[in-house]
């Protein structure tokens, strides 16, 4: 059931909200549903792929919206997802510490926030 709940609103939710505000209303009403069903203490296993799709959408609606403080928990948890799936070196891993490096200046952790991204520089060379 929970596997089935994850497919379903990886179909609903409209992909690409970076600075896309027609997408917002959807993103709005549908991103409580997304942190519940990719929460790591219900998250499904078998929908590992589709978790890590929804939270990368989620982090990219809530940093384009301006909240990098509800961003940084599934920002993490997509990296972390990333890191497992597909290995440290993975771009698709590579983007979300990247992501998680922007999320971390906007907070105002700079050191956090450039080690990351030296992090981040060392494995794309």
């Amino acid at each position: 059931m929970a596997t089935h709940a994850v497919q379903l609103l990886r179909a609903a939710v409209p992909d690409n909200p970076w600075n896309n505000p027609s997408v917002w209303p959807a993103w709005q009403q549908l991103l409580p549903h997304v942190l519940v069903a990719t929460d790591p203490s219900r998250a499904p296993d078998s929908a590992r792929d589709d978790i890590r799709w929804l939270l990368n959408c989620a982090d990219v609606y809530l940093l384009t919206r301006g909240e990098p403080a509800a961003a940084r928990p599934p920002l993490e948890q997509a990296l972390n997802l990333d890191r497992a799936a597909l290995g440290e070196d993975h771009p698709d891993a590579l983007a979300s510490a990247n992501n998680l490096a922007s999320d971390l200046h906007a907070l105002g952790l700079d050191k956090e926030a450039n080690e990351l991204e030296e992090w981040v520089d060392s494995r794309r060379r």
